[in-house]
């Protein structure tokens, strides 16, 4: 009997593309039909972006792409959110998400999404809530419900979604598995970017990205997630374990609290986002923040890193002196080392790799002195700790997100700050990466007696040094 006919959606023959003067994908070749879905995993810096770049025809390549009419129109969701403001122009920085008054001049999720009301419940039911909160003022996970409205809303044949998953709660993760569900059934090819442990049932292909270009594509019934390649950890070698001791020292900064927090509230107009919040954290302590999305997790943490206006109408003591008594925001900063997924999604995109790192000295969004030469030497050490010497002049766009990320948290380290505020840093990371970051966190914590404040939704992805935690939900305390 013969077998049904289906039509091919993408056809991909030798596919080779170069990003920075470096070949990042090569003798790439595959075809997806009307009916299939495909999962393409692949460490960090494999080119799995870099392949969903190529077929929306955003970067130059060889070989070939074909899409048929059936894949047509096309719509993509990033892993990084990049948005304008109503001004048409992309001049936002990170504090702009606690400005309310600049927050005028950011467009709403519902006028980016560009539908109505009506048309966005008819894809995305159940968002209604955001669509008039200004983009800059959404969480991470939020950010994710509104690209998908905005792409969904296109009517795509075709829906690329690079690391969807990634920055969502346990709930929201769920809640997308079941919508990929729908959205195969309804008949979108579904072309998704993710990691090996968050591939929903509705993939029927895997296409397994490697650097050395030994790519497999095949069904997901014959994939089969092979044992990551463990390298040597730079730890286990004795010259890093000098240089990390030397670098990282015990701060000699007298404090008893890192931070306290006393009845902390903060509110929108008359939403409230923080409802009389209590924290103390000691020194030398290392705690878990953990919440759902829009529970409020990055205002509490803007309190603490001194970006947020409504600081100084509360009760906030920052290394045992209260917020607004003196001190300038630099002063707070020189002593907090902070990583976020916001954070990357502001950074400047042309700092190269060296000039990201040394920013952290000065935290500021790229680098704008002349350094010292012993700032220099500081440099080049934290480089060569995190084996990015011979990276160090590429620019910071040039590098995977995964990268990005490694590359943020040496900035937030290079200063030797007693306090670590790291948002979900293992965002964006191989799982390979993932181990071996938070072992570096792990070590450094302990070689530099550092406090710890550590956001993540995923139960694996923490550090063992962790044995506090404060969960938050709605904006209030639920359990410490």
């Amino acid at each position: 009997m013969a077998q049904d006919y289906q039509p091919t959606i993408l056809y991909i023959q030798q596919l080779q593309v170069e990003r920075e003067g470096r070949t990042v994908l090569q003798d790439l070749s595959f075809s997806l039909k009307a009916g299939e879905h495909l999962a393409v995993l692949g460490p960090s810096g494999s080119g799995k972006s870099t392949l969903a770049m190529a077929i929306l025809s955003k970067l130059h390549y060889r070989g070939s792409i074909h899409l048929s009419a059936a894949a047509r129109p096309i719509a993509f969701v990033g892993q990084i959110h990049q948005f304008r403001n109503k001004s048409n122009t992309s001049d936002l920085y990170y504090q702009q998400r606690y400005q309310s008054f600049d927050a005028d001049d950011a467009l709403t999720a519902g006028e980016w999404i560009g539908a109505t009301p009506e048309q966005i419940a008819q894809v995305m039911p159940g968002i209604g809530p955001l669509l008039n909160k200004p983009l800059v003022q959404l969480s991470n996970g939020e950010h994710k419900k509104v690209q998908l409205a905005r792409a969904l809303s296109a009517h795509p044949r075709l829906l690329i979604l690079d690391q969807p998953f990634i920055g969502l709660d346990t709930a929201s993760r769920q809640w997308l598995h079941q919508k990929l569900k729908a959205l195969a059934a309804a008949g979108i090819t579904l072309l998704l970017i993710t990691s090996p442990t968050e591939i929903p049932a509705c993939i029927t292909h895997v296409l397994q990205l490697h650097t050395d270009a030994s790519h497999q594509f095949v069904t997901k019934a014959g994939w089969h997630a092979g044992a990551a390649e463990q390298a040597l950890h730079p730890l286990d070698d004795q010259h890093f374990q000098q240089m990390l001791q030397q670098l990282i020292k015990p701060s000699a900064f007298p404090f008893e609290d890192a931070f306290r927090l006393d009845n902390v509230s903060v509110a929108y107009g008359d939403k409230p986002v923080l409802q009389q919040v209590s924290w103390t954290v000691k020194r030398g302590e290392r705690w878990l923040l953990h919440g759902p999305n829009g529970a409020g997790k990055s205002t509490l943490l803007s309190l603490i890193t001194a970006d947020h206006p409504q600081t100084y109408s509360n009760k906030v003591y920052l290394f045992d002196k209260r917020r607004g008594s003196g001190e300038s925001i630099w002063d707070i900063k020189k002593r907090i080392g902070f990583v976020s997924p916001e954070l990357q999604m502001y950074f400047q995109q042309t700092a190269t790799c060296y000039h990201t790192v040394a920013s952290g000295l000065f935290d500021t969004i790229g680098l704008f002195r002349t350094l010292h030469p012993n700032d220099e030497e500081r440099v080049q050490q934290w480089l060569q700790l995190f084996g990015l010497v011979k990276d160090q002049h590429k620019p910071f766009r040039s590098f995977s997100a995964g990268e990005q990320r490694l590359i943020l948290l040496v900035r937030a380290l290079i200063k030797n700050p007693p306090l670590l505020v790291l948002d979900e840093p293992c965002q964006g990371l191989d799982e390979q990466q993932t181990q071996t970051l938070l072992r570096w966190i792990d070590a450094i914590c302990l070689a530099g007696e550092k406090t710890l404040v550590f956001v993540t939704h995923y139960q694996h992805e923490k550090p063992a040094c962790i044995d506090k935690t404060l969960s938050i939900y709605a904006g209030r305390v639920v359990g410490g």
